[in-house]
């Protein structure tokens, strides 16, 4: 593997409703993480479009079709502004007359624009091809999508086409789908930035053993201050202390994640108040662990 130059950019959104947000620029692409699209995140999300020289998304990623994840009024506004090419959908069927909505809504954009909807089901995941360790090639992991908590049916997948890696797993939480992760190297070895299961709850995929196979330089919890769960879980961000990880959230603002110098090899992160409006800290740089693995590969 050779290192690449990607100029790289995560920005993970403040919403003042509960939910997620998030976008990931490897240089040529740009992800939408949910369907969440409003006056909290809506001039964030533009601006991060216009640093990036971009007009439109490439991909729009839903982790789940719960509404704090797919508004389908949101979702609509997605579609028909920023015209995505790619959508890819949970691998379970709508539950809700929320997510019923949001699925008939994507159905007439197909319809429309001729877009490609990718349903990430254990099917088309199986469709996939492999990829291998230390590539820029992004990842889906092929989570079962009958579970007995709906929560692990969530998407999960692996960002790595930049410079750096951020492991979303939506809302899942079971040990069982610990497990499930803890056998693929790329999950112990390559994610460098942690978006923390459900909001940062304490569950199995916020656990001691969970970070300490993952072993990321940061964590950040996708939630707003009056999330009626208390989220981020304490003990969660007792654990993330104990173990030196960087800790941020959106409960305060939007968080930045950007490649520096050449682009090969750093990354800094700037944690703003206010959505992003008030910068608080910058962090120093940080090294990419594709870089270190190339780095000794040359020892």
């Amino acid at each position: 593997m050779a290192l690449l130059q990607r100029h790289t950019r995560f920005r993970a959104y403040q919403l003042n409703t509960k939910g997620s947000s998030f976008s990931y620029w490897d240089g040529t692409n740009f992800i939408l993480g949910e369907a969440r699209y409003n006056s909290d995140n809506k001039n964030s999300i533009l601006h991060e479009l216009k640093v990036c020289g971009k007009n439109s998304i490439n991909t729009l990623h839903l982790t789940s079709w719960d509404n704090d994840h797919c508004n389908p009024d949101e979702l609509h506004d997605i579609l028909y502004e920023l015209r995505p090419a790619q959508i890819e959908c949970p691998g379970y069927d709508p539950h809700s007359y929320s997510s019923n909505r949001s699925a008939l809504i994507l159905e007439i954009y197909k319809r429309d624009t001729n877009s490609n909807i990718f349903v990430a089901d254990q099917q088309s995941i199986s469709n996939l091809n492999n990829a291998s360790e230390w590539d820029y090639i992004n990842v889906f992991y092929n989570n079962s999508k009958n579970n007995t908590n709906p929560n692990d049916n969530s998407s999960i997948k692996l960002f790595r086409s930049g410079c750096f890696n951020i492991l979303s797993l939506g809302d899942c939480e079971s040990d069982t789908i610990n497990q499930f992760l803890s056998q693929f190297s790329f999950i112990s070895n390559e994610v460098e930035i942690l978006l923390l299961s459900h909001h940062g709850s304490d569950n199995a995929l916020n656990s001691p053993s969970f970070l300490d196979l993952v072993k990321p330089s940061l964590a950040i919890a996708l939630c707003n201050w009056s999330n009626q769960h208390g989220h981020p879980d304490q003990n969660v961000l007792r654990r993330l202390s104990e173990r030196g990880i960087l800790y941020y959230s959106t409960k305060q603002g939007d968080v930045i994640i950007e490649s520096v110098g050449d682009h090969l090899d750093s990354f800094q992160v700037w944690n703003y108040i206010s959505g992003g409006n008030r910068l608080e800290g910058v962090s120093g740089n940080i090294r990419s662990k594709k870089s270190i693995h190339w780095y000794n590969s040359l020892v």
